[in-house]
């Protein structure tokens, strides 16, 4: 099962988060991916987050996603739900390790 992150930011802002994976070498045949959608069933937004692997050689692995406010900025305040998929081609196996929502705020100041 997924762990639960939900995420909260307003809208032209960054949003950035860390997870740290103990027992879990992130190593270079580990391609981490992570999508925004209104809802599970619907298309990809054009906000795709970017992901960064860290300590491939140790036990516990990093992952940032980071979703620029340049891309915020695009989207309707609400909810939105997201989750990362790490893809391991060493062994063909997909596996969902976070998921959660994003509660994107409107700005007062623009």
């Amino acid at each position: 099962m997924a762990g639960i992150y939900n995420l909260q930011t307003k809208k032209g802002s960054d949003i950035s988060a860390t997870f740290t994976f103990t027992g879990l070498a992130i190593t270079s045949n580990m391609t981490p991916t992570a999508h925004l959608r209104k809802s599970a069933g619907d298309d990809i937004l054009s906000a795709i987050f970017t992901t960064a692997q860290n300590n491939a050689s140790s036990p516990s692995g990093t992952i940032t996603l980071t979703l620029e406010g340049s891309k915020t900025r695009l989207l309707p305040a609400g909810e939105y739900v997201y989750d990362l998929l790490v893809e391991d081609s060493s062994d063909n196996s997909s596996t969902i390790y976070v998921e959660g929502k994003v509660i994107l705020e409107e700005a007062v100041t623009r």
